[in-house]
This record gives C-alpha cells, structure tokens and sequence, in this order.
C-alpha cells in the first residue's frame, strides 16, 4: 500500500520506507453488527532535509466505507506537489473492482479537480503560494466549474477579484464575478482590520441577462480581545 520513484533531488528526498513507522492501511468500524472498512493507499512521502522536514505524499487515496470486500470501491486520490509545500494540485473519485495502483493515472473518472498557483520566486519576499485556478468537472453530469482568483491584494495577498464560471461540457452557462474591497491594513491595539471587506460587488451573468449587486458593510473597529 506504499510506493516510491525516488524522482526528486537534494535537498528534496523521497523517502522508499521508514522500517520504525508505520501507515493506517485499514481502518474497520464496528456499530449495532455492522463493520464497515476503509483503505488508504500512499506513494512517494517527501522529505526536506534542509529546512522543514516532512512535507507530504506525492499521492495518498483512501476509499469510501464498504461491507463486502469483494465489492467494487469508491476510491479518492489526492495528489500533491511538494515543490509548492505540499499544495494539493488534483482531487481524482473513481469505481475500481480492483486494487489501486497510484503509479498508474486513471482516466476513467468519476470526477476531477485540478489547481493551479501563481508561486513566488525562489529567494524573493515575500514569499507566496496563491491559488489562482481551481477546476472541477463531473464526468457524470459533463458539468465543470472554474474558480479563477484574477487579482489579490498587494499588501496581503487577500483574494480581490473572484470568477466563477460554469460549463456544461465546453459551453459556458453562466458566470459571476466577486470583487471585494477591504478596510485598510490598520493594526491598532486596539482594533484589527486586516482582511474584513467593507465593499463586496457581484456581477453575474446566465447566457445573455447581466445582473449585479453591490453590499457594503461599516466594521466595528472596537473588536473585544481575548
């Protein structure tokens, strides 16, 4: 249930087994007679041998809780990046009436997410990982959503322009269009503004009408500290 490529170089090492530890390869619930299992399933635990340590599986799954063990699994495969710190980059569901393989990519799905980061270069600060990409499809339903974060603020990166389209299929159906304004990065001891929007605009658009609305909100700058 744990496998290894040995595919990253110094200061990155991928470990192929640490004898003294041990993974959960099952887990069995037992409530009123009724046991239910689950697996788990990891590839490649990455280690930092410079700086922070254990970062992340390149892939870990797990499956849905099942009564028989013969029976076809629900498995969700999680795979990350551990480049970016371990930042997760695709969510996978699928049926198996077979044992996973995680060194092979699976493309009958059930559905998928994949997410893309705008990083900071190496050795320039701040430094940064921001989500700017996150699209999801259901190969059931051939509908896909896109979450795009356009634009961030420059002082603490908060997301300031938000999209969300959706798709069925290539088609696009509709879209909306979040951008947020925050109260000025004010730290005070006795107030703190720091990511509280004061303005929110939506605009959203389904095939051709165009609507929009605007909320703006007055913070409390008295905040009770505990």
């Amino acid at each position: 249930f744990y496998s290894s490529d040995n595919s990253y170089n110094y200061p990155f090492v991928e470990i192929k087994g640490i004898y003294t530890n041990d993974l959960v390869a099952k887990h069995k619930n037992t409530a009123l007679g009724i046991t239910k299992s689950k697996l788990f399933c990891y590839k490649g635990l990455v280690i930092n041998y410079e700086s922070i340590g254990i970062i992340n599986f390149k892939k870990t799954a797990q499956t849905s809780w099942y009564l028989n063990n013969d029976s076809k699994k629900v498995w969700s495969i999680t795979e990350s990046n551990p480049l970016f710190r371990g930042a997760v980059i695709k969510n996978q569901t699928l049926f198996l009436s077979t044992p996973i393989n995680l060194d092979l990519n699976y493309t009958s799905l059930i559905s998928e997410t994949n997410y893309q980061y705008d990083v900071s270069t190496n050795g320039v600060l701040p430094s940064y990982l921001l989500l700017k990409n996150e699209k999801s499809k259901d190969f059931l339903t051939n509908v896909v959503t896109e979450k795009v974060n356009q634009s961030f603020t420059t002082d603490y990166f908060l997301p300031k322009v938000n999209i969300i389209n959706k798709y069925l299929g290539t088609q696009l159906q509709s879209s909306s269009t979040t951008t947020t304004n925050y109260e000025p990065a004010i730290i005070n001891p006795s107030y703190y503004l720091i990511g509280r929007p004061n303005e929110i605009n939506i605009s959203n658009t389904t095939y051709v009408n165009t609507t929009g609305s605007s909320n703006t909100k007055t913070n409390n700058k008295n905040i009770e500290r505990f």
